[in-house]
């Protein structure tokens, strides 16, 4: 997921093929088409849209980041994780982006023991 993409059908398609889901796409004011995914935490979907020749993920607060790859739309989400993993419901990562988390080494799984009387 970090070859470069050269445009928004590429990225959207690798994203599907490493199992992510798109819910959806929205016509945007620009009247370009943007496709939203899942798994961002607190800000719940990020929007993909092609804007000048660059790829724009646009999440929660006006938040804008350029894309040029699959892992940069997992860095997004993994700092919108970051940022709420201290507060309900966000404690865990999204299921779908948890995998990617630990492909990248974003996330380190610690298990813990509990003992609890028979």
């Amino acid at each position: 997921m970090n070859k470069t993409c050269e445009n928004i059908v590429e990225l959207v398609k690798i994203l599907l093929e490493n199992g992510l889901t798109c819910s959806g796409v929205e016509l945007t004011p620009n009247h370009e088409l943007g496709f939203v995914f899942n798994g961002f935490s607190k800000s719940g979907t990020a929007t993909l849209v092609p804007v000048d020749g660059k790829i724009l993920c646009y999440t929660r607060y006006d938040t804008v980041d350029e894309i040029t790859c699959g892992d940069d739309v997992i860095h997004v989400a993994f700092n919108w994780w970051k940022g709420y993993c201290d507060r309900e419901p966000f404690e865990h990562p999204n299921s779908e982006m948890l995998p990617h988390f630990e492909r990248l080494g974003l996330v380190t799984k610690k298990i813990k023991v509990e003992y609890v009387p028979n």
